[in-house]
């Protein structure tokens, strides 16, 4: 609740380096979310930013930074704009260079935003049956052969396959 906490002066001073910190925002509007998230990744970015290429020590944030987003196609919708899809936009773009990145996590990647999506160079994903899932992972990633695609909807409960910059060839292993 400290987020949306008048008396908190500056959230991101709660953020712990090296640790999993977890903003969990279920029971908020999705425009309250949408405030939360572009405050934290644009706050996170340009702290990383700061530390990484004027080496300041006053930068929050001295250590890489993974953001996870979970249902990320509310935040990133294909035609629907926002500042939280401006600040995730960015560092799928440019976060690399500073430390800073995404994770994307979403049921509906049909309903993800592609340009953000094309950014990203390593892709775990599990089992896919809808055909227009299928379609939007495959145009966003130049690691998908067709027979991978095929096989996205033959996987079994607990398997996944990696794909792209962490991995020589696409890989299924069980989670």
């Amino acid at each position: 609740d400290a987020i949306f906490d008048v008396d908190t002066p500056y959230p991101l001073r709660g953020i712990k380096e090296g640790f999993v910190n977890i903003v969990s925002l279920p029971g908020y509007s999705l425009q309250q979310a949408n405030t939360a998230l572009s405050y934290y990744a644009e706050n996170i970015f340009k702290h990383r930013e700061r530390s990484v290429r004027k080496k300041d020590p006053t930068a929050l944030f001295q250590q890489p930074v993974v953001l996870a987003i979970e249902e990320a196609h509310e935040f990133i919708s294909e035609g629907k704009e926002s500042r939280a899809k401006y600040w995730i936009k960015r560092i799928a773009a440019e976060g690399r260079k500073f430390g800073c990145s995404i994770c994307l996590v979403s049921q509906r990647p049909r309903q993800l935003d592609r340009s953000t999506i094309s950014q990203i160079s390593s892709w775990a994903v599990l089992r896919m049956i809808n055909n227009e899932d299928k379609r939007t992972i495959a145009s966003c990633s130049e690691y998908l052969s067709d027979e991978a695609i095929d096989s996205l909807s033959t996987m079994n409960r607990g398997e996944i396959m990696l794909l792209g910059e962490w991995v020589a060839v696409p890989t299924v292993t069980k989670i």
